[in-house]
């Protein structure tokens, strides 16, 4: 029988990754919390508040259509000081294509560092990493004035030990724009797709998910503010909001909370600040750098640091 081989060692390491890794939504336990992090450092200071924003080569995960808007070439780097030694990050890159058409592809990994391996009847076994790699790819157009779409697809491998899983799945989402009210909505579906191959006989359900959500940019203020409701597959659902302070035109000061930090707390602990995060974004000529830092109550924080070229 193919499970009395299972590394036992394997075992803890999928319930640690399943139940710890921070971003999960309560009670929507699946092998690929990958797919359900938050991306860039931007984007995890608003909450994570970002189907309705357009122009930032980071919507290729979140709402594809968020890619129209980008006039230039850009490559963004992420890193992700995870808790636990867990190392995570990503890398994204965005052009046009013809007079009508944004891509972008990506890269996202998490190495969940270094497990001492043992069998079942507790003997050595050799030491192993579990690590998730996806590779992306997607492209937005424009419909019609102020209308836009895009979709993006995705492969997944995952390894743990000597088990193995992959998936494909697709996203889509629209961006309808109100120029005038300076009011942008969203909406996306997210990770729906198949698993190709999985860790076992049984197989660990997608994380698919529906964002909905807007952005509203103050007339006589200069902070731009997004909100975003996140239904998933369990019914579980989020609620996130974020806002974004133009304080120059080279320095932005953002602040976000999520709902999952109601999630986070065991009885009286967990503190009051988790599910809020706060972060800074500097710009430079054609070079701009994102900090953030997340607060998940008991489990602990995460800190982001993104590094974005456009040319």
């Amino acid at each position: 029988m193919r499970y009395k081989r299972f590394n036992i060692s394997a075992i803890t390491a999928i319930i640690i990754i399943v139940l710890l890794f921070p971003g999960i939504s309560s009670g929507q336990l699946s092998g690929y919390e990958i797919l359900k992090t938050e991306i860039s450092a931007r984007a995890s200071s608003m909450g994570g508040a970002f189907v309705g924003i357009s122009g930032d080569v980071h919507a290729l995960f979140y709402n594809p259509a968020g890619l129209t808007g980008i006039q230039e070439k850009i490559v963004s780097f992420t890193y992700l000081d995870h808790v636990m030694d867990f190392k995570a990050g990503n890398i994204i890159f965005s052009s046009t294509y013809g007079l009508n058409t944004r891509y972008g592809i990506g890269i996202k990994y998490i190495n969940y560092g270094t497990f001492e391996g043992r069998n079942v009847d507790g003997s050595d076994a050799p030491d192993y990493t579990p690590q998730d790699i996806v590779l992306t790819g997607g492209i937005a157009r424009e419909y019609c004035s102020n209308l836009y779409y895009g979709v993006s697809g995705k492969l997944l491998y995952s390894k743990i030990a000597s088990y193995s899983s992959t998936l494909a799945a697709v996203d889509g989402g629209i961006i309808y724009k109100i120029p005038e009210q300076m009011l942008t909505f969203g909406v996306s579906a997210a990770n729906i797709g198949y698993v190709v191959s999985a860790y076992s006989e049984s197989k660990d359900d997608m994380p698919a998910m529906l964002r909905g959500g807007f952005t509203k940019q103050l007339a006589h203020l200069p902070l731009l503010l997004s909100f975003e409701y996140r239904q998933f597959l369990n019914r579980d659902y989020q609620l996130v909001g974020g806002g974004e302070f133009t304080f120059s035109e080279s320095f932005k000061g953002r602040l976000g909370y999520n709902s999952y930090g109601r999630d986070q707390k065991i009885g009286d602990e967990g503190g009051t600040l988790a599910g809020v995060s706060f972060g800074f974004g500097f710009i430079w000529q054609r070079y701009m750098f994102d900090y953030s830092f997340s607060s998940f109550g008991v489990i602990g924080s995460l800190q982001r640091l993104t590094f974005l070229w456009t040319f």
